[in-house]
């Protein structure tokens, strides 16, 4: 293995292993009944933001900054993308949507960007919804945020299991 390749895995391990942390404390903070906010979804999408530049970095050497969840999706190679819509797939036969994944790429972004701060989105106790936008884009107009739970557990499932076996790591995840 050459410098270069063994310190990309050393950092893309180090990554792994940051969002798996995110993941696994999601996942407990998921279980409380009295639960008050959307913490453990924004938990999850920034463990998935993680992973996504995590699989970059291991493709190409370079480290990513931002939250432009689509453009690090397309950033993958084609085959790491179909790959890991196989497993999420397959892991979630009934419950995964690869068409909805390109749906819910920005959707993730923008929970992520505006979600933290949701108290913003509300002027003077009304809901700031874009009508024509969400119109013409068919999102949904009586919330703003849209989470797409099962697409974000599959990429979530999808991508650790290609990275464990890239950077040569196994996570116990019970999903």
């Amino acid at each position: 293995m050459t410098e270069f390749a063994s310190e990309t895995v050393v950092n893309c391990r180090r990554m792994f292993d940051s969002a798996m942390d995110r993941i696994h404390d999601a996942d407990i903070l998921s279980t409380q009944i009295w639960v008050r906010t959307d913490a453990a979804s924004l938990l999850k999408i920034l463990g998935l933001e993680i992973l996504l530049k995590c699989a970059v970095r291991f493709e190409d050497g370079n480290y990513r900054q931002g939250h432009k969840y689509a453009a690090l999706w397309q950033t993958l190679s084609p085959s790491s993308r179909e790959r890991v819509i196989a497993e999420a797939e397959n892991r979630f036969t009934t419950h995964f949507s690869a068409q909805d994944v390109e749906a819910a790429l920005p959707n993730w972004q923008k929970v992520f960007c505006k979600g933290r701060y949701e108290y913003e989105e509300f002027e003077n106790g009304a809901l700031i919804v874009d009508l024509d936008h969400a119109i013409e884009n068919k999102d949904p107009v009586e919330g703003a945020f849209s989470y797409f739970p099962n697409e974000l557990q599959g990429l979530l499932f999808g991508l650790r299991i290609i990275l464990e076996e890239q950077l040569g790591v196994k996570h116990d995840l019970s999903y």
